[in-house]
Order: structure tokens, then C-alpha cells, then sequence
């Protein structure tokens, strides 16, 4: 009996061992290609280890040399599927890849990923994410992406916005109402004629004797109005060579 309860404290050990190790904080940041300082490095990973908590989502950012031969896509899909990535039986994350050898970068979703990071959010990670790139702001780059990872968690049903973009709206919003205002004041202004329900009133009297009236129909005007088309998803998605579903996309700096 004391020995079946050691096998399987032994067993439960083993098993937490794994889980711990599966989710190793220090595996999600793999400078291959060596474009990160250590300090820069321990400061994203400690920005990934507070989304992981918050959010059981995962985030990996990966730097190499070379694709060995594989394209961006199937290079970022495989070292996520075959490196464990992802929490959840769906495996949850996301993965940002970044290739020096022909300056390629790609964007690897899964799980949960696909649906919060669609099409129209990775084109937007390119327009604010890759300019750091093409400058060799690399750390800046990757911080942006934990970034907006972060704020698409957290609204996944709402575009990205900046502060500034957002001020940049108010007084555009302001300025608006404000013209609007003084336009219908001065139209007020304006406006000294009433109408005047009573035609008789413009007529002169007896100048005008109605002999015959018909109701003629004269056509039916009929508009149709087209049914939108339900769409399961707003990403395209692709099948690993793992037979796990990816979505996500890239290109060049």
C-alpha cells in the first residue's frame, strides 16, 4: 500500500513537472537571430507571462537566421504546433516570427487566436508593427505586438486605436456640431414664411368648379432588399502540416 501511495505521488509529480515546463515563460521569446539585448528580452517575457495570466492566451515571439528551406507561413505554423505551444484543447495563441535571412515576418494564430486576431487585425499589426521593423527597432516592434495582442483581447470586437487617434476624432466630432449649430440658427433666421394648411385661401373665390374626377392606378414600384450572407469567421484559414488549423499572415520588411 505504501507503495502504490509513492507510485502515485511519484506520477502526480511528474505530471505538474510537465505542465510547469509546457509553459515555460522563457521559451516564448527565441532569439535565434540574436536582435534583442538579454535585458530586452526579460522585459518582453515578463510582458507575455502577464497576458498568459490574465488571459490563459498564449503569445510567442520567435527570430531566426534562416526558414530552413520553408516558407514563413509553415515555418511559424510548425515551430508553434511542434514546440507545444498554446493553452485550452484548441491551444490558444499566437505566434510573431521574424526571419532576417530574406526579411520576412509572419503572423501564426490558433485557437482562439483566429478569431481574435482576423485578417483585418493582422494588416493592421503590419501597418503599426512593421515600420519598427524596417527601422531595426526590433524590441520596439515586438513591444507594440504584446501590445495590441493585449488591447484585441480585451476588445475583440473593436478595431485598435491610438490616443492620439481618438483626440484627433473628438475635435473633428466637436468642430461638427458646433457648424451644425450655427447652420440651423441662421436657417431659423431665415425661415419667416409658415405654411398655411387652408387652400382656399389662394384661390379666388369661384374662379375654379371641378366637373369630372377619376382614381386611375398607374403602376406598382417594388424594392428588394439583398439578405446578408452569414460568414463563420472574419480570418482565412489554412491546415499545418501538424493537421492543426492556423490562421494569421505576413510578409516583408
Amino acid at each position: 500500500m505504501r507503495q502504490f501511495i509513492c507510485a502515485i505521488i511519484a506520477v502526480l509529480f511528474m505530471a505538474s513537472a510537465v505542465s510547469a515546463s509546457s509553459y515555460d515563460i522563457n521559451a516564448r521569446v527565441s532569439d535565434g537571430a540574436g536582435l534583442l539585448t538579454a535585458s530586452q528580452a526579460e522585459s518582453l517575457k515578463s510582458r507575455i507571462n502577464n497576458v498568459i495570466d490574465k488571459y490563459q492566451f498564449d503569445i510567442v515571439i520567435v527570430t531566426v537566421k534562416s526558414l530552413g528551406g520553408k516558407t514563413p507561413e509553415a515555418y511559424a505554423d510548425d515551430y508553434y504546433d511542434y514546440n507545444g505551444y498554446g493553452f485550452g484543447a484548441n491551444h490558444d495563441g499566437v505566434l510573431f516570427l521574424v526571419s532576417m535571412e530574406d526579411r520576412d515576418w509572419h503572423v501564426s494564430t490558433t485557437g482562439k487566436g483566429i478569431e481574435i486576431i482576423t485578417d483585418a487585425r493582422v494588416s493592421e499589426i503590419s501597418g503599426k508593427v512593421i515600420p519598427y521593423l524596417s527601422s531595426g527597432d526590433y524590441y520596439g516592434a515586438f513591444d507594440k505586438f504584446i501590445s495590441m495582442t493585449e488591447w484585441y483581447l480585451e476588445n475583440p470586437n473593436t478595431a485598435e486605436h491610438t490616443g492620439k487617434g481618438s483626440s484627433i476624432a473628438i475635435v473633428w466630432l466637436a468642430a461638427l456640431i458646433i457648424a451644425l449649430i450655427a447652420v440651423f440658427i441662421m436657417k431659423a433666421q431665415l425661415n419667416t414664411a409658415r405654411p398655411n394648411p387652408q387652400a382656399a385661401d389662394y384661390v379666388k373665390s369661384g374662379s375654379f368648379y371641378l366637373s369630372n374626377k377619376r382614381d386611375l392606378f398607374i403602376n406598382t414600384i417594388t424594392t428588394r432588399t439583398a439578405r446578408p450572407k452569414d460568414t463563420d469567421s472574419d480570418s482565412s484559414t489554412h491546415t499545418g502540416s501538424s493537421g492543426t488549423s492556423h490562421g494569421g499572415g505576413g510578409g516583408k520588411f
